[in-house]
């Protein structure tokens, strides 16, 4: 039970965290919003590209219509606000985090690096100290229980010593599924920045 209140409560934290950048931030697929049905498509369509320097931030070309920005590989739209977003300033305006780069962060440097990287900072602080705290746990054990091996133990010390391997597995089971839970969403590029901007998909 006290390890499903722990994957909720860290589940709780990365969601409102993730709710909490999405409230004003306006990301833009290509000059069309994500949501078609949150935004008046007639007032996007005004945007007019004619000069990629200057309408596309120099990071994208003018389609042939004109009427969008093609972004640069590692570059899309970003907005803070509505406003900004119905005011034809510059497209490709935005250097995207790289979906590789997060990936590979979370595979080889699990302990919060990749929630820094994305600028999550709250979740990346989480999850380092979870990490320190499961290796000082498992560190202390382990030297405690190979100097209790060195004598004999009694029934209580073996009793203790087994509670303490069973907590044990559990943290690290948890931090398992923290680790591939991560993983997971980085892959499918469900994650999102700091300023909730999707990745540069390594599959483009």
């Amino acid at each position: 039970m006290n390890v499903q209140l722990y994957i909720y409560i860290i589940l709780l934290i990365i969601f409102l965290n993730n709710e909490a950048n999405a409230q004003n931030a306006i990301s833009v697929d290509e000059g069309y919003d994500s949501d078609e049905n949150a935004y008046d498509l007639k007032k996007i369509r005004k945007f007019n590209c004619t000069n990629s320097e200057i309408d596309c931030s120099g990071n994208g070309k003018c389609s042939e219509d004109g009427l969008k920005c093609e972004c640069d590989n590692g570059f899309q739209t970003f907005y803070e606000n509505y406003e900004d977003y119905l005011s034809n300033k510059p497209r490709c305006n935005y250097k995207s985090k790289h979906q590789i780069k997060a990936l590979l962060f979370s595979l080889f440097l699990s302990f919060g690096s990749a929630h820094f990287y994305l600028g999550h900072s709250l979740i990346g602080i989480i999850q380092l100290l979870f990490f320190a705290f499961i290796f000082i746990f498992n560190a202390t054990f382990i030297v405690k229980l190979s100097i209790k091996h060195i004598r004999k133990l009694n029934r209580a010390q073996v009793k203790s010593s087994f509670n303490l391997i069973i907590i044990m597995i559990i943290l690290s089971v948890l931090f398992l599924f923290w680790y591939l839970f991560d993983l997971i969403m980085i892959y499918l590029n469900i994650y999102r920045d700091s300023n909730n901007a999707k990745m540069f998909s390594f599959l483009k």
